[in-house]
Order: structure tokens, then C-alpha cells, then sequence
């Protein structure tokens, strides 16, 4: 069980995660999936030139959740099959042989725009293919890609890899778990920044948990927001020191004993730094959110009411219930306070 502000593993989706590679011809991609399926090195293994759907061994992950590495052959005529299997994608791993400019070329010229067309907004994990590895590669893949990652923030990460290390799966560890928490929504890898819509969502939670102790985040309200997403409370010692690493971040994001909205968005950022992005999807899905960072419809019942030109829409007796009484709570509010308190409602 995932421990929150804490540290450990979460509860994953049992939905597949379907993972699939493309690439150009030569950029080994078959001999990667087949060597993390086999976890062994075929120094000339014979490889059919497509291979059937693959169910990766889950003993390789903290998550137990079923996926499959979908293989693709990039002829004239297979570019239908390819289409379809990269709009049914949950994760796609793009190879690049890291020796030959004109495949690494082919990523930005060809690739990355076809996804585009195809309005595919799914993580992608580029991996570059060496025949050396680390200390024999002059080559260095970050360097290489930067410009590629900049036109396309849909590429979670960069991952050299090479014969000697095929039965190192990382790949496509890297792949499931972009997957299943991609940082693409949340995250701008170029800025080094929240997007506007997670932040947005986050105000919302803020909110939530920090009423009740004039907008500010105290130990109990982490506390509360760690039970209902995790299942168990935040140690008061543990609370202080998130706050305190906040603090040192942030000198305006701590308030009292607790985080303002500015420090619990500090602390959100750390997370996303510390690659802790488990914690946070785990918080956005608890509170409702979907891979798009929007409610989903269970959570607002009247997003799905159309009316027609004839029907008028009023509040019912719960609702304005419900309004009086925000408003009796929070009659003090200023101006400004007043427009936060209504600019964390979903749009719709």
C-alpha cells in the first residue's frame, strides 16, 4: 500500500497497459522486447520480423497490473496496422539507433508528427539503440535529444540502450510506469512548471482540506488528505518535515504550522522532482480526476443534462441548502477571498 507524504508503493489500475514499439528498421526494437520477455542476451537470436502481442512478466514491477508490448513492422503496407495499434496505445516506446543521424532524424521529421496527425496524446518513451554501452559511447543521448523533447513534450523520458544490456528492462519499466502516471498532464518539462490545469486542480484539493483552518494546510489536513487517498494518516513527525522542506523552498509557502496554497504547490513541484508521481496521480484520481486532470462525470452528475430549447434548469432545495450554509461559514470573506472560493468550480 502506498504510504502517501510518506513513502512507499500504490495501488495501480488493474486495467492492461498496452506498450507499443516503433521504429525505424535497425533500431533493434524486436531484440528489446524479446530479450526483456526471455530476460536473456542472444548474441544472434532469430527473430521473426513481427512478434506476436507479448505479455511481459509482472515480477518486474511493483505493480500488479497485466500489460502487453505490442511489436509493429514498418512496411508500405503494414502503416494501417501501425496506425491503429499507436491509437490504442497506453505507452509507446520509439527507437532510434543513437549511431546514425538519419534515424535519429526520423523521430522529428516523420514520428513525432505522424502522432500528432493522429492526435495521439499517450506518454512516449524515446530509447536510442548503441552498440557499446556507458563507457565505451561518446554519445550522450540527453545532449542529443533535447532539441526533439522540446518540440514534443509528449516524450516522458530519453533511455540509451545496447546488446550487452538487453536483458535490462528498464524501457519498458519506464514505458509502464508513464503509463500509468504520466507526467505530460501535470507537469511542463521545458518551463520546469505545474501546468495550468493541475494547478488548477490542486487549488481545488487545497481547498478542500485547508477550510476549516483559514486556508491553511495544517498537519490534520494533510493528515486527512494522506487517509482518503492512501488509507492511513500522516505521523505528525513527518509532517513537519514536509513543511519544513517547503520552508527552505519556499519561505512565503509556510504559514504558522501549516503550507499555503504557494506551499502546497512547492510540495506538489518536489514530488513531480523527486519523481514521486504515484503520490500525486494516486491524490487526482482519489479526488476524481482523470487522465486529462478533468472531474470525471460520476463526480458532477449534471455534466451529462442537456436541455432542450424549452426547459428551464433551477437549483434544488440540497443545492441551495448547500450554498447558505458556504455562505453562513465563510460570510468574513473579502473580494478576493470570494473569487477563490468559487474559481476552484469544475468547468463545464
Amino acid at each position: 500500500m502506498m504510504s502517501g507524504f510518506c513513502l512507499g508503493d500504490s495501488h495501480g489500475s488493474t486495467k492492461p497497459v498496452r506498450i507499443v514499439v516503433v521504429g525505424e528498421k535497425g533500431t533493434r526494437k524486436s531484440s528489446l522486447i524479446l530479450a526483456a520477455v526471455t530476460a536473456h542476451n542472444h548474441p544472434n537470436p532469430i527473430i521473426p520480423p513481427l512478434l506476436p502481442y507479448t505479455n511481459l512478466r509482472s515480477e518486474y514491477f511493483s505493480e500488479d497490473v497485466p500489460f502487453t508490448l505490442i511489436d509493429t513492422f514498418l512496411r508500405p503496407e503494414d502503416k494501417g496496422d501501425v496506425i491503429r495499434e499507436v491509437k490504442e496505445a497506453d505507452a509507446i516506446v520509439l527507437t532510434f539507433a543513437m549511431d546514425r543521424q538519419e534515424s535519429l532524424d526520423r523521430l522529428s521529421e516523420y514520428w513525432l508528427p505522424l502522432f500528432r496527425h493522429l492526435e495521439v496524446r499517450v506518454p512516449i518513451v524515446v530509447a536510442g539503440y548503441i552498440v557499446f554501452y556507458k563507457e565505451h559511447n561518446p554519445i550522450d543521448i540527453e545532449e542529443i535529444t533535447t532539441p526533439i523533447r522540446q518540440q514534443c513534450q509528449e516524450i516522458e523520458i530519453c533511455i540509451e540502450w545496447s546488446a550487452p544490456w538487453l536483458s535490462d528492462i528498464t524501457v519498458f519499466v519506464q514505458a509502464q510506469i508513464a503509463a500509468m502516471y504520466p507526467i505530460g498532464p501535470v507537469y511542463d518539462q521545458v518551463t520546469n512548471s505545474l501546468k495550468p490545469r493541475c494547478v488548477a486542480a490542486l487549488k481545488r484539493i487545497f481547498e478542500l482540506y485547508a477550510r476549516n483552518n483559514d486556508y491553511i494546510l495544517s498537519d490534520d489536513g494533510l493528515s486527512d488528505m494522506n487517509v482518503r487517498s492512501f488509507g492511513i494518516p500522516v505521523m505528525p513527525s513527518r509532517s513537519r518535515e514536509l513543511i519544513k522542506s517547503v520552508q527552505e523552498l519556499c519561505p512565503i509557502g509556510v504559514k504558522g504550522n501549516g503550507l499555503t496554497i504557494d506551499g502546497f504547490l512547492v510540495l506538489i513541484t518536489k514530488l513531480i522532482n523527486d519523481r514521486k508521481l504515484r503520490t500525486l496521480w494516486t491524490i487526482l484520481r482519489t479526488l476524481g480526476y482523470n487522465n486529462d486532470l478533468r472531474l470525471v462525470h460520476e463526480m458532477i452528475p449534471y455534466s451529462s443534462f442537456k436541455r432542450m430549447p424549452d426547459q428551464s434548469v433551477e437549483l434544488t432545495d440540497e443545492a441551495i441548502g448547500s450554498l447558505k450554509r458556504a455562505y453562513h461559514r465563510f460570510d468574513n470573506l473579502g473580494p478576493q477571498m470570494m473569487e477563490s472560493f468559487f474559481e476552484t468550480a469544475p468547468e463545464r
